[in-house]
């Protein structure tokens, strides 16, 4: 048996079991600011599909919302996200955003989307383009968020969820299909794909 001082506390390590006692975990307010404190996941391979009836209007793409719990006071949430799909639309007209809800009360998250005026739409971005011989109907292609940073500034414990929306503006009573080209037969060129969301809790 080994005995190590550290801290003034003893830590004894057990040769012949590998038991090591004496040390305590240090709680998530100690740790240095930009740790990872958590990862929650979401994770869709299923297809779907959701009904876009009304230009400039966001809905949500339901199965990608991915609720995480803080742990620490004023933690940043870091997202990372892909979403694979196609609507029976152009694509340079479908737009997404990520937004957060506490509370029920949703709102844009404070980094990432772009400022507005006027008419302008503020989006995270716009469909890539799988856009190929006017073909809209069987060219899916993958729009990936990475890297948004949002500061929520809420205490520990607090439950946030954050869900990815859609939306087209030019014209209506449009369908935007999840993991799945718009024409699904049954052959090698209508692709299934997968959509997910990351969240990390970044100690602030």
């Amino acid at each position: 048996v080994q005995h190590l001082r550290w801290f003034k506390m003893a830590v004894t390590i057990n040769g012949n079991t590998g038991v090591v006692t004496g040390l305590a975990a240090l709680p998530d307010s100690a740790m240095a600011s930009g740790s990872i404190i958590q990862v929650v996941n979401t994770g869709v391979t299923s297809t779907s599909s959701l009904n876009l009836t009304s230009i400039s209007t966001w809905y949500t793409i339901s199965s990608l919302d991915t609720t995480i719990t803080t742990s620490s006071a004023n933690s940043k949430i870091l997202i990372n996200a892909q979403i694979y799909g196609e609507a029976d639309a152009a694509d340079y007209v479908t737009c997404f955003k990520i937004v957060k809800v506490i509370g029920g009360t949703e709102s844009d998250i404070t980094n990432g989307i772009g400022d507005a005026a006027s008419n302008r739409s503020r989006v995270n971005q716009v469909k890539s383009i799988g856009y190929f011989g006017d073909d809209q109907s069987s060219t899916p292609s993958t729009n990936v968020f990475a890297g948004l940073l949002d500061s929520p500034s809420q205490s520990a414990s607090t439950a946030i969820t954050y869900r990815l929306k859609v939306m087209i503006d030019e014209g209506s009573s449009k369908v935007f299909y999840v993991n799945r080209p718009v024409t699904d037969t049954d052959e090698a060129s209508m692709e299934r794909g997968i959509s997910y969301m990351t969240l990390m809790e970044v100690a602030a």
